[in-house]
């Protein structure tokens, strides 16, 4: 019987684990909810110091933390390692990589933000800084590297 109350919880997929990501699974904590977290990294990035990355402050793993430890003790929650291809709104189902779906009641699309230069080709000469491989690959790279 216990069995078939959960089963008969509404379903919440929340794609991407940044901030609005984790902030809706957090605000859920403890309701009456199952609720699914799905990411293609397995880590939260804390973007606002991505510089200090850049510059060799810090560290990546000083701003990246999992997104399962993130989550550690929330009952109702759990983590997908997968990146979306689509959704499937009218059978309500997350289309992943590998032909995976995953059901939902209610979709929270959190995905983040892209690099936008505003229809100008300046992606050489103006790197984004939004990923850890954009952090650390900016170092090795110069004024000069970039105009020949």
């Amino acid at each position: 019987m216990e069995q078939n109350l959960a089963a008969a919880r509404p379903r919440i997929v929340i794609i991407g684990a940044g901030f609005g990501g984790l902030s809706a699974a957090k605000w859920l904590a403890g309701a009456p909810f199952d609720v699914t977290i799905v990411d293609q990294h397995n880590y939260h990035l804390f973007q606002p110091l991505l510089y200090q990355v850049a510059t060799a402050a810090l560290s990546p793993a000083d701003i990246a933390s999992p997104i399962r430890s993130i989550v550690h003790g929330q009952e109702n929650a759990k983590v997908v390692l997968a990146q979306v291809s689509g959704i499937d709104a009218a059978r309500q189902e997350v289309l992943a990589e590998g032909g995976r779906r995953i059901p939902f009641d209610n979709l929270i699309v959190a995905t983040g933000a892209q690099h936008a230069y505003f229809g100008n080709d300046w992606a050489a000469y103006a790197p984004g800084l939004k990923t850890i491989d954009d952090a650390t690959y900016i170092p090795g790279q110069s004024c000069n590297d970039q105009l020949t």
